[in-house]
């Protein structure tokens, strides 16, 4: 009988048949090693970015800050260390286009060398505390201003004007206007308003980067923004802020209002 002579290398070359089994098995090992540690690289991410978008000190064993408690538009914490104004005296505007009523009567108290209404002075207080404590001096020039007060100063700018060569009374009267509201159509009769010290230098400040960014965590805003000049009456100017209430302000911030366009927009919103 002959022998089946057997092909020892063909034997050696061809894998066992669990080989492929085996192999499939490590790939999926790595695949699900691979897909744990790209959720937990992302879950990390994420981690990092919400504690970067909290405000400073978010977490820590002292109590939170005013700003913080503020940005909250103004919830049952917020609302235990600000105030929740009434909007009726709150939103009134005076600019000159809306004469102050007869009936608009500020509270008024001293405060850091000025004059403005005491409802104010809590959320102020806080914004110069919790600007402190980062670091940053803000010091007020002006609040409260009366209406013979404000006529005195536009009368003022005129006379500047009028000594400038070329310019008629008409014509000083006419830009002075623009830059000075005339006495009882001024922001400033509500004693809810504060003009912050500094000129060039204190705009181009982190101070200011501070104040602007947070001071809605406060209730205030900016009153007269130089794009909105058509609505308010009156040029741009970044030193004068106004209070409306922690919640007006955020939203007002949120929808890209000025005082004039949010009391408007409000009232849409009651009649519809």
């Amino acid at each position: 009988m002959r022998r089946r002579k057997v092909n020892f290398s063909r034997v050696r070359k061809e894998p066992p048949r669990f080989e492929g089994a085996r192999r499939q098995r490590r790939l999926h090992r790595w695949m699900v090693f691979l897909l744990v540690l790209i959720c937990l690289l992302l879950a990390a991410a994420v981690f990092l970015a919400v504690r970067q978008m909290r405000p400073a000190g978010e977490g820590a064993a002292s109590a939170p800050s005013v700003s913080s408690l503020a940005a909250e538009s103004e919830g049952a914490a917020g609302q235990a260390q600000l105030p929740v104004p009434d909007n009726s005296w709150a939103l009134v505007v005076v600019s000159p286009n809306a004469p102050a009523s007869g009936s608009l009567q500020p509270q008024l108290t001293d405060f850091e060398g000025v004059q403005v209404d005491g409802r104010i002075v809590p959320a102020l207080q806080a914004l110069l505390d919790d600007a402190k404590a980062q670091g940053y001096t803000l010091a007020l020039s002006a609040g409260y201003v009366s209406a013979e007060d404000q006529e005195a100063l536009y009368q003022q700018r005129v006379q500047a004007l009028i000594q400038q060569a070329g310019n008629t009374r008409a014509v000083a009267e006419s830009t002075a206007s623009q830059e000075v509201a005339r006495g009882g159509y001024g922001d400033a009769q509500t004693g809810l308003s504060v003009d912050f010290s500094g000129g060039d230098d204190f705009l181009n400040s982190d101070a200011y980067h501070w104040l602007s960014n947070h001071c809605v965590d406060y209730g205030f805003v900016l009153r007269y923004a130089d794009e909105k000049e058509s609505l308010t009456g009156l040029a741009g100017n970044p030193l004068h802020f106004r209070y409306v209430g922690t919640r007006n302000a955020q939203q007002m911030r949120r929808l890209g209002m000025c005082l004039e366009e949010y009391v408007n927009y409000l009232s849409q919103q009651g009649s519809s």
